[in-house]
């Protein structure tokens, strides 16, 4: 689970423009997150900020959709507001913080301002993988690689730090490859036996004939 917590301070900047700006950038991270896996949370003290009193009284276009967007995410029971509490209630998750402005926040590790940092956290946690933690994100590193069952016992069986990776990097040559080369119809190893450093030797030539996932 990625749980993105409101961070209250950070949100707090001098003007209403900011504010706006700032919270509409925060606002598309919500739209484009993937549902079960991204949790929102906010503070009990977020309604408290200076600059909401400025926002409440202009007549801007968006505050229907940002105090949606702040209502939509869940209050904490505790004040979360730097990395030993955001560990302290959810430790068995990867937490990070939303905010504006965190130019004097401190004990801050995860700082997400846009989506740009939201998409490239994910993708650094993404790859942050090993044997035992490789079943449950294979579909998200090779999204056009399947893989049979019992693929789950021989990678946790692994002992070997550098086996490991240099299986990691051959199944991620071997997915990029199946997206440039394999759009439709018949697919022989051949070809990437050719064109990519990998060398597929399976039990019949041709592997496939129907198109990819997407």
């Amino acid at each position: 689970m990625y749980n993105c917590i409101l961070h209250t301070n950070a949100c707090d900047v001098d003007n209403v423009n900011d504010f706006v700006d700032g919270m509409n950038k925060l606002l598309v991270i919500k739209d484009k997150s993937k549902g079960k896996e991204d949790a929102f949370y906010k503070n009990s003290d977020f309604w408290e900020i200076k600059v909401l009193q400025s926002f409440f009284s202009s007549s801007w276009e968006y505050v229907g959709a940002i105090t949606t967007f702040v209502e939509a995410c869940t209050t904490t029971s505790n004040i979360i507001s730097n990395d030993t509490s955001a560990n302290t209630s959810f430790p068995h998750d990867f937490n990070c913080f939303l905010g504006i402005d965190f130019s004097n926040i401190t004990n801050v590790s995860n700082r997400i301002t846009c989506l740009k940092d939201f998409l490239d956290y994910k993708k650094e946690l993404l790859w942050d993988v090993d044997c035992n933690s490789f079943w449950g994100k294979r579909n998200q590193l090779f999204d056009k690689l399947i893989f049979c069952d019992n693929v789950k016992s021989q990678i946790e069986s692994i002992t070997e730090n550098k086996h490991f990776d240099q299986i990691l990097n051959k199944l991620n040559i071997f997915n990029q490859a199946i997206k440039e080369t394999w759009n439709s119809g018949v697919f022989s190893y051949k070809l990437i036996n050719r064109d990519y450093s990998l060398i597929i030797s399976p039990s019949f030539e041709i592997t496939g004939s129907s198109v990819p996932s997407k």
